[in-house]
């Protein structure tokens, strides 16, 4: 199971700081709730400042949340980090004395909080009870592979600033002068030192109007016409195509774990939506 690391505030009840949310005080409350319960009191006691003690597992908590090693390595570390604790446990404690969990701002910070650490624990919770299997990477596999295109583009093309330009180099390339000779000329991409050339690529990967034209051309013709994208004037020439080769399974791990997992914690949630009753305000459609 994760370790929830309560800092300041630590875990508090969704009561007290909803309505906190509703209100900003202007006076200090004259019996303040202390927001964080005694939590994480584990091991010995490292210093107690008021009712509040700071104990090892707290103190161990703070440093796995600053990446100190574990074990004797990270003695010296976890010692210097007492007197750091200290000091924001008295700033917590004067906090809440005055009473500033009931301002607007501080309540809100409190909430978004409270919405984040208990979400990423629902989830890891969820994650540990339902792990990614093989049968879910396989799945994700076939899924992302499915979202790929079937061809790759290796092309090049002369990027002007001006459609009269374009045009005239579309000329000179009917009278027969060399593609990479009017791209060293005229290009204002750094591809004109490679004769415009731009490599394979998918479509995917180039602006729309520049993908579209590509897609349209016959292999070893360049565009009859400029082609007008954000970044200026194209001239095109289509030199091959080839079928894209996907990657195999096992050369994507990471990006179909993520995927995997991010299906499974949709399902999830589609199953929390479907046991709850959510009332929806006509009035959050229309923002």
């Amino acid at each position: 199971m994760i370790k929830r690391i309560p800092l300041l505030t630590g875990i508090f009840t969704v009561g007290l700081i909803l309505s906190g949310c509703q209100q900003a005080a202007e006076t200090p409350a004259e019996e303040p709730t202390r927001l964080r319960p005694m939590v994480l009191q584990g091991g010995s006691v490292k210093a107690q400042i008021n009712d509040q003690v700071i104990s090892e597992e707290l103190v161990n908590a703070f440093a796995a949340a600053q990446g100190v090693p574990e074990g004797p390595e990270g003695d010296e570390q976890r010692k210097d980090l007492i007197p750091r604790i200290i000091d924001m446990e008295l700033l917590a404690q004067e906090a809440e004395r005055q009473g500033l969990q009931n301002q607007a701002d501080v309540a809100s910070q409190l909430v978004i909080a409270y919405y984040t650490t208990f979400a990423t624990a629902a989830v890891q919770n969820y994650l540990e009870a339902n792990p990614i299997d093989e049968s879910d990477i396989e799945a994700a596999y076939a899924q992302w592979s499915a979202s790929l295109p079937d061809k790759e583009y290796h092309a090049r093309h002369i990027l002007v600033e001006d459609e009269e330009l374009a045009r005239t180099i579309i000329s000179e390339l009917d009278q027969g002068t060399s593609f990479a000779e009017l791209a060293a000329a005229h290009s204002t991409d750094t591809s004109k030192d490679v004769g415009g050339d731009l490599g394979w690529f998918t479509l995917d990967r180039m602006t729309p109007p520049f993908a579209e034209a590509v897609g349209a051309m016959e292999t070893g013709t360049y565009s009859s016409a400029p082609v007008k994208s954000r970044f200026g004037w194209h001239v095109i020439q289509l030199d091959e195509t080839r079928d894209y080769e996907t990657p195999p399974m096992e050369e994507v791990q990471g990006l179909l774990m993520g995927q995997a997992r991010g299906e499974k914690i949709e399902q999830y949630l589609e199953t929390l939506r479907a046991s709850a009753t959510i009332d929806l305000s006509p009035a959050a459609d229309k923002e």
